[in-house]
């Protein structure tokens, strides 16, 4: 993508609507984004929360990576000031498989019915073996989580791309795990992982509830991530792809590595608004956004 479309994408952005959609797909936001703010899980909520207070669009939700020492109670109190929801987190095995019963109730507690596994290193790709050994842990880890009414999903990277064969370890995982296994596809690595995103969700649709719309440019050998709608990710065939073809639960807003985490959840915010197929944004354009004075900060929602 070269500069002239990655400035029309940004500025010109039109929203798509749906027919039979008039509020369009949940937005969240990973708050791995914020975790370089010296804020506290609650206080970070508490941001989120506060993202539209200039005028701009918000949030409908989160997705934990942790509760840290947060009092689960306390969350669900702030998520509800704040009109969010928390559908997902981020939760390793270790807590699944050796603190079931806390992990269950705290997150419970903050109405999260959805866990997501968020990475497993590459040398758990290597070999088919390898790969269906996760898939066996998957499986027996969602099959309990059903029990309690809780999905188990999985987020990739790109390392789960190598191939094995004829197949890429992310194509033996899908295959080797259950139904129950659903699929967080992150379309940045994909992209970086050389494959194409929105033919990704297409092809898994039947598995992917929820996309994490994180930009990126480059490959596997250098890349870096990007603020939504400047890297080399087709935002716009990737939110179509997953409103219309998949049916996703949820579009969740990611940066890894934001230079402002605080303007970076804005941007986001806004430019979900776009791809989320509400029907109240028609033909704004991320430029747009906002009040008079509006300038992307979340200084005003500590």
């Amino acid at each position: 993508m070269d500069s002239h479309e990655r400035e029309n994408q940004t500025d010109t952005y039109m929203a798509e609507t749906d027919d039979n959609n008039s509020t369009g797909v949940t937005i969240s936001i990973q708050l791995y984004t914020l975790r370089n703010l010296p804020d506290s899980v609650p206080q970070l909520v508490q941001r989120v929360g506060g993202v539209d207070n200039n005028g701009a669009p918000g949030y409908d939700a989160v997705e934990f990576a942790g509760l840290g020492d947060a009092d689960p109670s306390e969350v669900a109190t702030i998520l509800d000031q704040n009109d969010l929801s928390a559908p997902s987190a981020h939760i390793g095995f270790d807590p699944i498989e050796n603190d079931f019963e806390a992990t269950v109730d705290a997150y419970s507690q903050v109405g999260c019915d959805t866990f997501i596994i968020p990475y497993i290193g590459p040398s758990q790709f290597s070999s088919r073996e390898k790969v269906n050994e996760l898939a066996e842990r998957l499986n027996s880890a969602a099959a309990r989580l059903e029990e309690e009414d809780i999905r188990l999903g999985y987020h990739n990277h790109n390392h789960e791309f190598q191939m094995l064969g004829d197949q890429t370890a992310y194509d033996v995982l899908v295959e080797a795990t259950d139904d129950r296994v659903i699929l967080e596809v992150d379309v940045g690595w994909v992209l970086v992982a050389g494959y194409d995103p929105a033919d990704l969700i297409s092809r898994y649709s039947d598995r992917v509830e929820l996309i994490h719309m994180k930009d990126m440019t480059g490959d596997n050998d250098q890349h870096a991530f990007a603020e939504i709608g400047e890297g080399d990710v087709d935002m716009r065939e990737v939110a179509e792809t997953a409103r219309n073809v998949a049916d996703v639960d949820v579009l969740v807003y990611e940066h890894d590595q934001p230079d402002n985490p605080a303007s970076s959840a804005s941007t986001g915010a806004g430019f979900l608004s776009l791809v989320d197929g509400s029907q109240n944004l028609e033909c704004i354009g991320i430029s747009d956004i906002g009040g008079e004075n509006y300038d992307g900060d979340l200084s005003e929602s500590t």
